[in-house]
């Protein structure tokens, strides 16, 4: 029809709940969506997932993750409201050896103690932008903004994202949401624009998930990207909050499985998270803005809020998961004729991420961590099928708080982004893109012992006496921050 699609409630996506993102349906109902899905299984059921390189064996990974992941998503430092119990935080080992150490932290020897990473992520380091002078026939292992959500005050051209001015990647498929009179006619309509842009996006593995990113992230480089100045101002520049209930920075974080789906056993273990990264467009002016509707469904989402019947507004939150290239992938996976129709059925439809996500805040951002592992078995099957065959696949990904009243009509996109043909087989250990911090002297120090770093810039020292006093005084930082962190993750071993 013109104007819109119809919602038709038959082709709801498998959402990570019990219950689909739009209405409620009958899963056991004939030839309705999880009745399609059962019918594939026999196909899934013949695709083993390999064993992501340098993890070892994915079952006993999850099952030793699981084992060691005590820490709830409330436990953590600056962390917001969750919806439920969450899973360890990134700054901790959730098990002992090699597990320990790719999920962001090490095991030493004075009775198995862990201890927490020292670095920073700098945004946008495991994955570059695409390059518009690539055809994009060509283009792997990148990222881009969806020129169908594209902010509306940056619809101009040259006001690109984090590599500079450039032209974002359109499907000529805008994203369909709820409009003004969906609850009267159930049609939806295209989106107009995004509230937030796109900075940069990241792709890193761990042995476990990896959650509150933002912890380890640079923050002082994304607000510098927010602003849209260089790397050299100082790290004191913060985006503007030109709301108090509008985080200038929005973190979305989506914790891919690499381990076979199983009934029942632990939900953790190998993982892959894509990190994206949004802020505020330049001169954003809340008071001023069109939705003014979504804007409000934000603030609540933002600020925790509860609906009539006491739920949480971020239980609203959706996932719009699009494969650009459907046709390509179908010949290139390749995909056999039920796994084309399974995808074409679920291809650009909602999911309610609910309760597998969890809640981070912290001055000028906002954090939202989406837990794969945890959603339901049928959905983790499927996905499984189709993991190892991503390296020519085109995808996208929008936000959406969704709508359930004509108060809170048309919805907006939050966010979005697009990603090129990733190889998620690929380990992308998040220790390796790690940059050690600087202490005074330019000295970049690593994750080490106290009296080692000290020992060792005291060496430095008494080899160039004209520098003794600036790497005596990098020695005491260096023994400083060491000790900071021993200290830290002590107390994170004791629950403090």
């Amino acid at each position: 029809m013109a104007g819109g699609v119809y919602d038709d409630p038959s082709s709801y996506p498998l959402a990570g709940t019990s219950e689909t993102s739009e209405e409620p349906f009958h899963a056991a109902a004939a030839g309705g969506p999880m009745s399609r899905l059962a019918g594939c299984l026999s196909i899934l059921e013949s695709i083993r997932m390999p064993t992501l390189p340098g993890t070892g064996s994915a079952t006993q990974a999850g099952s030793a993750a699981a084992a060691g992941s005590a820490t709830g998503a409330g436990g953590v430092a600056g962390a917001a409201s969750s919806a439920g119990p969450g899973p360890a935080s990134l700054s901790h080992a959730v098990s002992g050896g090699a597990a320990g150490a790719a999920a962001g932290g090490s095991t030493g020897g004075g009775g198995g103690r862990s201890r927490r990473l020292v670095g920073k992520l700098e945004p946008g380091v495991s994955m570059r932008r695409r390059d518009m002078s690539m055809s994009v026939m060509d283009v792997r292992e990148a990222w881009d903004e969806c020129a169908e959500c594209r902010p509306l005050c940056m619809s101009a051209p040259g006001e690109g994202g984090a590599d500079g001015p450039a032209s974002p990647s359109s499907s000529g498929r805008p994203f369909m949401v709820r409009g003004q009179d969906y609850m009267k006619t159930k049609l939806k309509v295209p989106a107009r624009g995004a509230i937030y842009r796109l900075l940069a996006a990241d792709v890193v593995s761990g042995d476990t998930k990896l959650t509150h990113v933002a912890k380890m992230v640079n923050m002082g480089a994304l607000h510098r990207m927010a602003c849209g100045v260089g790397a050299g101002t100082a790290a004191s520049v913060t985006a503007p909050q030109v709301d108090p209930h509008l985080p200038p920075l929005l973190i979305i974080t989506i914790m891919l499985p690499l381990y076979p789906a199983t009934l029942f056993g632990g939900n953790d273990g190998p993982s892959q998270s894509l990190v994206y990264y949004f802020a505020l467009p330049p001169g954003f002016n809340p008071a001023t803005f069109e939705n003014q509707t979504a804007l409000g469904l934000l603030r609540r989402f933002v600020t925790n809020g509860r609906e009539a019947d006491g739920s949480p507004t971020r239980d609203r939150l959706k996932l719009i998961p699009r494969v650009v290239n459907v046709d390509e992938w179908a010949a290139k996976g390749p995909l056999s004729p039920a796994e084309h129709k399974l995808l074409a059925t679920y291809n650009d439809k909602p999911i309610l991420t609910r309760p597998q996500h969890f809640f981070y805040s912290g001055p000028g951002y906002l954090e939202v961590d989406i837990d794969i592992h945890s959603y339901q078995f049928l959905a983790r099957k499927a996905f499984s099928a189709y993991f190892n065959r991503l390296q020519s696949v085109i995808f996208e990904n929008a936000f959406v708080i969704q709508g359930n009243s004509p108060e809170e009509l048309p919805e907006q996109v939050l966010g979005a982004v697009r990603m090129y043909r990733l190889d998620m087989m690929r380990p992308r250990p998040v220790r390796e893109f790690l940059q050690p911090p600087v202490v005074p002297g330019g000295v970049a120090l690593a994750a080490a012992p106290a009296a080692a770093a000290a020992a060792r810039l005291a060496g430095l020292a008494s080899a160039n006496s004209s520098n003794a006093p600036p790497l005596g005084a990098a020695a005491a930082a260096a023994a400083g921050v060491a000790e900071a962190v021993e200290e830290e993750a002590e107390d994170a071993s004791r629950g403090l």
